[in-house]
């Protein structure tokens, strides 16, 4: 598949400078982490903050750690090792809400890496603008999982969601890719839970398509970095998990050769 990672901002003048962790994702640049996840999904799902929160509360977690807890956010708070404050823009201004930062939303490419159980994990961010759609396939291509990001606040967005996550996975079977639905924005009251969330989207029929691969719904919110982070690890789980059988499938078809 060839390179499939990202340029530094020092190497790519145009690229934001959210973070030391974050780059601007490109097909060509080299390898950045050993697993790829993609995190696809409508424009205004909250992709790009759920990615944020990892960041900013392995960041203070690692401060926590290191000096007893006096450092890194204000209160005794945690939060992505060496982070800056997040992007933003004179247009499109970052924005606190409640002990969060709301990143703008995402125009470009993105990645940013982050360790889960001691493995480096790169989180591919794309936008969600339906111009923007048609570049989800270049990416996946170079990934190792996706990770599909639904707005359960939005309930009237949720058959266009639908139709895209039916359309990515049509279009990619062949990549036979783990896939995590991430039921997002749980903590707006309005928000549909994740059985109603996975019945709109008619995850049972699809799990005919995806097969091997699996597929799940788990819910999230930008507001609870850990549970985020347990869904991830079940995919991490899943992508380990197929490349075993793969293997397995493979040995299994040489020692038919025979």
């Amino acid at each position: 598949m060839g390179g499939c990672t990202s340029t530094t901002a020092a190497e790519d003048p145009a690229a934001p400078t959210a973070s030391t962790s974050q780059r601007k994702w490109t097909r060509n640049s080299k390898k950045r982490a050993d697993f790829q996840l993609a995190f696809l999904g409508l424009d205004q799902g909250g992709k790009t903050s759920l990615i944020h929160s990892l960041v900013y509360s392995q960041h203070y977690s690692s401060d926590a750690a290191s000096d007893g807890g006096t450092s890194g956010a204000p209160g005794g708070e945690t939060a992505a090792s060496g982070a800056a404050p997040a992007p933003s823009s004179s247009d499109e201004p970052a924005a606190s809400v409640g002990r969060a930062i709301v990143p703008p939303p995402t125009s470009t490419i993105l990645s940013n890496v982050v360790l889960i159980e001691d493995e480096r994990i790169e989180l591919i961010d794309l936008p969600g603008d339906p111009k923007e759609r048609r570049r989800w396939e270049e990416v996946v291509d170079c990934a190792t999982g996706v990770v599909f990001v639904v707005d359960s606040a939005d309930p009237m967005r949720i058959p266009v969601a639908k139709r895209e996550l039916w359309n990515m996975v049509n279009r990619l079977r062949d990549k036979c890719l783990p896939t995590l639905v991430l039921a997002n924005k749980q903590d707006v009251d309005r928000a549909m839970d994740v059985h109603n969330v996975a019945g709109a989207l008619d995850l049972l029929s699809l799990r005919s398509l995806t097969d091997p691969a699996p597929i799940t719904v788990r819910a999230s919110s930008m507001f609870n970095p850990t549970d985020t982070k347990q869904a991830l690890k079940w995919l991490l789980t899943a992508v380990v998990s197929l490349a075993s059988l793969k293997k397995a499938e493979g040995e299994m078809d040489d020692l038919a050769d025979f």
